[in-house]
């Protein structure tokens, strides 16, 4: 089962140009209460942000909303699919094939990192995450994105 987006870009198409606010439009896959609220806390200045708690409501946002320009995944959560088997869906999925997606793990063994990786994730961050590694490691992937995508 893929993700299906009610709107009309092209696939891989950048969100940022299309976000309301102006800001870099950005999925936060986390089931713990108290991270989202910091990561809300964190990012509310600089994106627009969007929570999903699980797999349900992950396939949900991409079908209520336009395209991200990043997700933020916890590789971890709880439920019936966990953060590596949703970033396996997305990225099966050719619109959202060259979708940023940045890992956050409490798992600092060299094993989980790979793993995010090997899954698809551009890119892993150990929680709790520094304010200023977080905001760095997003800006620069959204740019790197971005400039493949109007080079392409």
């Amino acid at each position: 089962m893929g993700f299906q987006s009610n709107r009309g870009d092209a696939p891989g198409a950048p969100a940022n140009q299309a976000s309301s606010s102006g800001r870099p439009k950005l999925l936060l896959v986390e089931d713990d209460a108290d991270t989202q609220m910091m990561m809300r806390i964190i990012l509310q200045n600089d994106f627009e942000l969007e929570v999903a708690a699980n797999g349900a409501a992950v396939r949900e946002a991409f079908r209520k909303h336009r395209t991200f320009d990043a997700v933020l995944m916890d590789i971890s959560l709880h439920g019936d699919e966990d953060g590596l088997q949703l970033t396996k869906l997305i990225r099966g999925t050719s619109q959202y094939r060259e979708l940023p997606i940045v890992a956050l793990t409490a798992h600092a063994s060299m094993e989980h990192q790979q793993l995010a990786i090997e899954a698809g994730c551009n890119a892993v961050l150990m929680k709790p995450a520094k304010r200023a590694k977080l905001l760095a490691t997003l800006t620069q992937i959204i740019r790197r994105e971005s400039d493949v995508s109007s080079a392409g």
